[in-house]
């Protein structure tokens, strides 16, 4: 994951969020459901898991440095949306509860 600013430039390192399959003039931006730590090589390394979301998204709308756990209360699946933003984690459903980091609700007892 770098990229070269200019032909006579040493490579730098692609930042988070973004990525370079090669040592290419620019990184692209990671895709929607992902995460890219700085210098990553592929565009999808790490999928935002159930019961979390991308806790950084780039100004284009993209995943960026990680993923933070759904509050209480909350959950995701990631057959349901990308994880890109808090509102991505869904209320608990009722006659469910939801600890924090939940992908799907937990039936109560």
């Amino acid at each position: 994951g770098s990229y070269c600013a200019a032909p006579h430039m040493s490579p730098r390192i692609c930042p988070p969020g973004t990525y370079s399959l090669t040592e290419a003039f620019t990184c692209t931006p990671c895709a929607p459901g992902y995460y890219c730590p700085a210098g990553s090589t592929t565009s999808n390394p790490n999928a935002c898991p159930d019961g979390y979301y991308c806790n950084y998204v780039t100004t284009m709308g993209f995943c960026g440095i990680g993923k933070a756990p759904c509050p209480a209360g909350t959950y995701r699946t990631s057959s349901q949306n990308t994880g890109t933003k808090f509102g991505d984690c869904l209320d608990c459903t009722l006659g469910n509860f939801c600890p924090e980091g939940t992908g799907t609700p937990n039936p109560c007892k």
